[in-house]
């Protein structure tokens, strides 16, 4: 069975120092893959300040070079919000063996 695991997007976790140690302990503890989330709109009383939310795209391109094994991708990604062009560029420049998966 391959397990991933859900990046958390809370702001005091997407700090580079603190991500990237947690994706390494991921990837230290054999999980398959890393999942980001596009979240277009927070609720009302969530904890996430608001315009916080990191870009899923741009957060697949870090969790590229931070990370040597797991696979990536996206768990969720609204296409209608997205530029096609970028969206393709993000898909086409994958790692070869260990794709970016977008929005399964």
């Amino acid at each position: 069975m391959r397990v991933g695991l859900a990046l958390p997007i809370a702001p005091e976790l997407n700090e580079p120092a603190v991500l990237g140690s947690l994706v390494r302990a991921a990837e230290g503890l054999g999980f398959a893959s890393l999942w980001v989330s596009d979240h277009l709109l927070i609720p009302p009383g969530d904890f996430i300040p608001h315009g916080h939310q990191p870009d899923p795209l741009a957060m697949l391109g870090w969790l590229a070079a931070a990370t040597e094994r797991v696979g990536i991708g996206t768990s969720v990604l609204v296409l209608p919000y997205r530029d096609p062009v970028v969206v393709s560029k993000a898909r086409r420049g994958r790692r070869p063996g260990r794709g970016a998966a977008p929005g399964r």
